[in-house]
């Protein structure tokens, strides 16, 4: 039970580290672009530039999160199934 909630814990910690580091590099290409506090405007081809760009960045991340999770169970899975055939 207590593997579980830990798994759960560090799923938690790794969505937020994502939101996290989505939203930094959100705020640096704003900065990068000119969007501060006295220039609230940014031209629509930026700003279709940087939409299309933070949606890739978005669905590339939830892919690769989502993988790295599928590769972790199956590497561990067949860790189990070798140490079993290894005590056979």
């Amino acid at each position: 039970m207590l593997d579980l909630e830990f798994l759960k814990l560090l799923c938690t910690g790794r969505i937020f580290e994502a939101i996290s580091e989505f939203l930094l590099v959100l705020l640096v290409l704003l900065l990068a672009k000119g969007f501060t506090v006295t220039r609230g405007r940014l031209r629509l081809p930026s700003a279709v530039k940087l939409t299309v760009f933070l949606c890739l960045y978005f669905l590339i991340y939830t892919f690769l999160f989502f993988f790295q999770a599928y590769v972790r169970t199956k590497v561990t899975k067949l860790k189990c199934i070798k140490k079993i055939f290894f005590y056979l």
